[in-house]
C-alpha cells in the first residue's frame, strides 16, 4: 500500500471511530449536543486521536531504529564475557586465484580498465519471446577452444552445463598447477633388508589438497558423478598421486551458501598444518531454454524490464592455504563476515545502508588498519536499484578519499548473472589487485536480499597483537 494511502485510511478510521462512539453515546443517553460539543467531539477529538496515534507510532519507530542499530550482529565478532571485540581477526592465505568471463581469462581487463568496462552487449543469437535480441555476456568461440573437454561426458548434458565445464577447464589447469607446485616433498628412505625381506620406511602420502567444485541444485546426479571422476583424472594428469588429494562436488542453493562455505573452509584450515583447499565454481546462463524460462517468469532483462537479470557465464577458483603452507607473496583473506538483515531493514534503503556502513566500519577499526590503506573495492551490485549506492557508501565510509568508480569493480554490472561463481570471482579480482598493487581490498556481497556479506583481503597477515585481549 502506498504511504499516502495508508495515512489517509488511518485518518478516516480515526474520524469514523470517534463519530461512531459519540453518536451512539448521545442516542443512548437521549441528550441533544450543543454546537460547541459537536465541534469538540466531532471535529477536534478525531484530529487529536489521529495526531496522538502518529506521535506514538513515530516514537515506537524511533526506538526500533535505535535498537536495530545497536544490535547489528557480526557472526565472528559477537561480544563474549571478558573479551573485547573482535574476538579474533582470523585470516587464511589466498595462494592463487583465477577468473574466466566474457572479458577473457584473468583479471587484467577488470583491474586496468575497471571504470571503462563495456556494458553487456546485445546477443547476436539469443532472443526473447518477441524475437528481439537480449543483452548477454557470452564467451566467444568457447566450443572451438575447449569443446574437447566434453568428449568423455556420459548422458544428456544440457547446453549451460556444457558451457560451464568448458569455462572451468583453463581455471582448473592454472590452479592445479599452483597447488601441485606447493606440495610438500615426500620423505623417501632407502630400502633395507631385514631377515631376508626388503623393507621401505617411506611415510605414506597424506592428503594435502582438497579439490571442491560447487554446483547448483539444478545439475543432475549423473552429471555430478561424472564431474567428480573428471576432476580426479585432471588432478592425476597434473601429477598428483593417489592419496595426495581429495575430490568433492558440493551442491549449493545460493550465493549466501557460498559465503558460508568459505567461512567453514577458512575455519577448518586453521586446524590443518599443511593443507590447501581449491574451491571452484562454474556457471552459464547462455542457454535458450533457460532464457525462455527467465522471460516467462519476468526475470530476464529486456527493453521493458531494464532492471531484470542479464544472462552471463563464467568460472572462478581460489586456492586457500593454511598458515603453515603459506608463502610470502600470498594475499590474506579475513574470515568473511555476515550481517543478517530483517524484513523491516531491507525495505528501507536508508536503514539498510546505515546497517552495512556501521558493520564494515566497526570491523575495519578492529583490524587496526589506516583508512587510506583501502584502495580498491569489489562488489556484486548491478547498475539498477540501491545496491550499487550501498556498496559505494560502505567503501567511502571506510576511506573518504576512495573513488568508488575508478577504484572499484562490479562483477554483475559488466559480466551479468554468474550464480555461485560470484563470490569466488570477487575474491579472484581482489587477489589479483593485491598482486598488482599490494593494497587492501574490500569485498562486498550486497545482491543477496536476506544478508550482507563482506570480507577484507590484505597483502600481508594482520598482526596477532590485534586480537582482542582479555580484561
Amino acid at each position: 500500500m502506498a504511504r499516502w494511502l495508508g495515512r489517509a485510511v488511518s485518518v478516516i478510521a480515526a474520524f469514523v471511530f470517534t463519530w461512531g462512539v459519540m453518536i451512539l453515546y448521545w442516542r443512548s443517553s437521549g441528550r441533544t449536543p450543543t454546537g460547541m460539543e459537536m465541534l469538540m467531539w466531532l471535529g477536534v477529538a478525531p484530529v487529536a486521536v489521529s495526531g496522538g496515534g502518529w506521535m506514538l507510532r513515530s516514537a515506537l519507530h524511533s526506538g526500533m531504529n535505535k535498537a536495530l542499530n545497536a544490535d547489528i550482529t557480526l557472526t565472528s565478532t559477537a561480544k563474549q564475557p571478558g573479551v573485547h571485540k573482535p574476538v579474533a581477526i582470523q585470516q587464511t592465505a589466498v595462494a592463487a586465484a583465477s577468473l574466466h568471463t566474457w572479458l577473457g581469462l584473468g583479471a587484467d581487463a577488470w583491474l586496468n580498465d575497471g571504470h571503462r568496462l563495456p556494458l553487456p552487449p546485445l546477443s547476436s543469437t539469443l532472443r526473447d519471446a518477441r524475437g528481439l535480441p537480449v543483452q548477454a555476456c557470452e564467451v566467444d568461440a568457447l566450443e572451438a577452444r575447449y569443446g574437447d573437454v566434453l568428449a568423455s561426458a556420459t548422458g544428456a548434458v544440457r547446453v549451460h552445463e556444457q558451457r560451464a565445464l568448458m569455462l572451468l577447464q583453463p581455471v582448473l589447469e592454472t590452479l592445479l598447477h599452483e597447488a601441485y607446485s606447493r606440495l610438500p616433498i615426500a620423505e623417501h628412505t632407502p630400502e633395507v633388508v631385514v631377515a631376508g625381506l626388503r623393507r621401505n620406511d617411506t611415510k605414506p602420502l597424506k592428503c594435502s589438497v582438497t579439490i571442491e567444485l560447487l554446483v547448483p541444485q539444478t545439475w543432475g546426479d549423473t552429471y555430478r558423478h561424472w564431474l567428480a571422476d573428471w576432476l580426479h583424472k585432471q588432478a592425476q594428469q597434473m601429477g598428483f598421486e593417489v592419496g595426495q588429494f581429495d575430490i568433492q562436488v558440493t551442491v549449493l542453493a545460493s550465493v549466501d551458501a557460498v559465503w558460508e562455505r568459505l567461512r567453514h573452509i577458512a575455519v577448518a584450515l586453521e586446524q590443518d598444518a599443511m593443507q590447501q583447499h581449491l574451491l571452484l565454481a562454474a556457471s552459464s546462463y547462455i542457454d535458450p531454454q533457460l532464457l525462455a524460462e527467465w522471460d516467462a517468469s519476468g526475470r530476464l532483462a529486456t527493453a521493458e524490464r531494464s532492471a531484470g537479470d542479464v544472462p552471463g557465464e563464467g568460472a572462478a577458483g581460489v586456492l586457500l592455504s593454511s598458515h603453515a603452507a603459506a608463502k610470502e607473496q600470498d594475499a590474506w583473506l579475513c574470515l568473511p563476515q555476515l550481517v543478517v538483515l530483517n524484513d523491516d531493514t531491507r525495505q528501507r534503503p536508508a536503514a539498510l545502508r546505515r546497517h552495512c556502513v556501521s558493520a564494515v566500519t566497526e570491523y575495519w577499526e578492529s583490524t587496526g588498519l589506516a583508512p587510506d590503506s583501502l584502495q580498491f573495492s569489489v562488489h556484486d551490485a548491478t547498475l539498477h536499484g540501491d545496491a550499487a549506492l550501498h556498496a559505494a557508501s560502505v567503501a567511502v565510509a571506510v576511506n573518504p578519499d576512495l573513488d568508488p568508480v575508478r577504484q572499484g569493480a562490479s562483477l554483475r554490472a559488466s559480466a551479468g548473472e554468474l550464480g555461485l561463481v560470484l563470490p569466488l570471482a570477487q575474491l579472484a579480482l581482489a587477489q589479483a589487485q593485491i598482486q598488482q598493487r599490494a593494497e587492501s581490498v574490500l569485498v562486498q556481497s550486497v545482491a543477496a536480499g536476506s544478508a550482507f556479506h563482506f570480507s577484507l583481503l590484505t597483502p600481508s597477515p594482520l598482526s596477532r597483537s590485534l586480537v582482542g585481549e582479555r580484561v
